[in-house]
């Protein structure tokens, strides 16, 4: 294929679309094409005003719905690797915090070094607001006294992306001076980078920006095989910082795309590892990489290697595309299958068999009846008054066998907040949930972590099989997801950003959790979340108490989620087969790299 005779859009078809889906970004919700997204600057003349011509851009990713991250600008095969630079720059506007001058440098030198003469460092308490790029320090943006902060100078909505480095350093405290500018552009989109994240009695990164996107231990930091050395081949000259060297290679000895597949292979890795000592510091040094004595073919036998190198990874790229498809559909059905329950439709035959089975009415009496009892015992508390359910609340008709209720009607008592203590690094006899255990929507008992705090035995903060967590603060992604717990091979509690649901043990639990994770409850707690954090909306318990769900007899219930569970194990079954043609991929990667560097 000619790539010189392609244009930009064919470019961004068979080139652009597949290495952005292969790095398992979701083509239906996180990427748009070709996209108007300003209506133009205005100019203003005198009397007279008009607009500039829109801004539009070849792709757009998303971290979900309204929070793009970033722009990509394509060129065809005829224009140079920088050449829609310019153009993606005037789209920017962002705001990049650090609390030291070595990383505002490393910064401005690396990861914005194209961006030139359209960054304005903040310093010395001095604005420019006529650039794109703003890198500065928390000291230089704030002032000794609030009506002194530098950061006030710039409107709330001045900025579209704000980039917070070492997070968890002075921003992290809710206390901090520094936070105050966090939440003055609480709007905008905030995302957090470290190394070492906190989560402590006073400091917590998650509990700020919420839900972990992206992670890698420190040994996949400087994992050569992960891109800890890789071959810059940009127009745009380039300067190495206090963590990167950079090193020429001859052109007529070595070709820069088979040096690439090179550096990947565990022939390379294994030399390496033999040189570069272990640890927490370790560095690829020139003492390290020089010395290292590798085989290597003529020019023309590395070019046709290339060459077959190219055809597999096609096939390769195909097969991964493939496999994100298949999990996006995945995600797909399993969704379809709870709104099928939720809306009736799942148990529309059984329902014709079952003629005698009447609606829930009875089960109400008892559930009320149960709590009295409790309640007179002292074993519950008082519950809130909940709200009358009016007619325009109702968002779909359901069967006349089916009852509106509140969540409160079927809870023993109102919900319940967690409880997060300082972390111990040993071993101890509390064990509380990461706010990871539910954040998929279903329990995953190896996130756990231990406390240095006893919790009493009487404690409410224990969980007992059949309680149902939600995640009262989260990002907006997540914030009310939930899980159903299904038990632990040791006691545990549960974090504070987490809320705890107690039905009364005369439901189908598993179902009531189904209802709770339905698209239109997940909306409701989306639309009614509040907080001065927009990055970290909360939902409170009254919120969660008020929650309409649709509730079929006690029978229904058990069997709506005997078919959900049929249709969730024919998905699980193909996550397996799915998880095999992952591993069979990164397989016939290793293997070709393998096949061809290990003679």
């Amino acid at each position: 294929m000619d790539k010189s005779l392609l244009s930009e859009r064919d470019i961004c078809t068979k080139f652009i679309s597949p290495a952005i889906v292969k790095a398992a970004w979701d083509i239906t919700s996180q990427i748009q094409e070709e996209v108007s997204f300003t209506d133009g600057k205005i100019y203003i003349r005198g009397s007279l005003a008009m607009r500039g011509k829109r801004k539009r851009a070849d792709d757009i990713l998303y971290y979900r719905a309204n929070i793009p991250l970033a722009i990509i600008e394509a060129r065809d095969n005829n224009h140079s690797m920088g050449a829609g630079m310019q153009q993606a720059l005037e789209y920017a506007r962002i705001l990049f915090l650090a609390d030291r001058t070595a990383l505002v440098d490393q910064t401005q030198c690396g990861d914005f070094r194209h961006f030139k003469d359209k960054i304005t460092v903040i310093k010395k308490h001095q604005v420019d607001k006529s650039d794109e790029i703003y890198p500065a320090l928390y000291q230089g943006f704030t002032g000794s006294k609030p009506e002194q902060d530098i950061f006030k100078q710039f409107s709330r909505e001045f900025f579209v992306l704000d980039v917070v480095d070492e997070c968890h350093h002075g921003s992290a405290r809710e206390d901090s001076a520094w936070r105050r500018i966090l939440e003055h552009y609480s709007s905008v989109t905030h995302i957090g980078l470290t190394a070492t994240p906190k989560e402590t009695e006073l400091i917590s990164s998650i509990e700020y920006f919420g839900e972990t996107i992206n992670t890698s231990s420190l040994r996949q930091g400087i994992n050569v095989a992960k891109g800890a050395m890789t071959v810059y081949q940009g127009d745009t000259p380039v300067k190495a910082t206090i963590h990167c060297s950079s090193y020429k290679v001859d052109h007529d000895v070595i070709d820069l795309e088979y040096f690439k597949r090179f550096l990947k292979s565990t022939v390379f890795v294994r030399l390496l590892k033999e040189q570069v000592p272990g640890g927490i510091k370790t560095e690829i040094k020139l003492k390290h990489l020089l010395p290292l004595t590798i085989g290597l073919h003529e020019l023309p036998v590395q070019q046709s290697i290339l060459s077959q190198f190219l055809n597999t990874e096609g096939e390769y790229t195909q097969l991964t595309s493939e496999i994100v498809l298949q999990e996006q559909l995945l995600t797909s059905y399993r969704r379809a299958a709870l709104k099928d329950a939720i809306k009736w439709k799942l148990t529309a035959d059984w329902r014709e068999e079952h003629p005698n089975v009447g609606p829930p009415s009875e089960l109400f009496k008892r559930i009320e009846g149960e709590k009295a009892k409790l309640f007179k015992a002292k074993k519950i508390r008082k519950q809130i008054a909940l709200l009358p359910i009016n007619e325009g609340d109702i968002p779909f008709d359901i069967p006349e066998t089916w009852e509106w209720c509140r969540m409160g009607d079927l809870l023993y008592e109102n919900p319940r907040n967690g409880h997060s203590a300082k972390p111990a690094d040993r071993i101890t006899k509390t064990v509380t949930l990461k706010l990871g255990t539910i954040t998929s929507g279903r329990f995953l008992e190896s996130e756990i972590k231990y406390l240095g705090e006893t919790m009493p035995k009487n404690s409410n903060l224990w969980l007992t099989l059949g309680d149902i967590l939600i995640q009262h603060s989260n990002s907006m992604e997540y914030v009310g997801g939930s899980a159903f717990f299904t038990g632990c091979s040791h006691p545990v509690i549960y974090p504070d950003l987490m809320m705890k649901l107690r039905t009364s043990r005369l439901l189908c639990n598993e179902y009531i959790n189904a209802a709770v994770s339905a698209r239109k409850t997940r909306e409701y707690f989306r639309d009614n979340a509040k907080g001065a954090k927009k990055s970290m909306p909360k939902i409170n318990q009254g919120l969660v108490s008020n929650a309409l769900i649709p509730l079929p007899p006690k029978e229904e219930q058990n069997a709506i989620m005997k078919r959900v569970q049929a249709k969730f194990s024919v998905c699980d079954r193909s996550d397996a087969e799915i998880a095999a043609c992952e591993r069979q991929a990164e397989h016939l990667s290793a293997a070709i790299l393998q096949e061809v560097f290990d003679d």
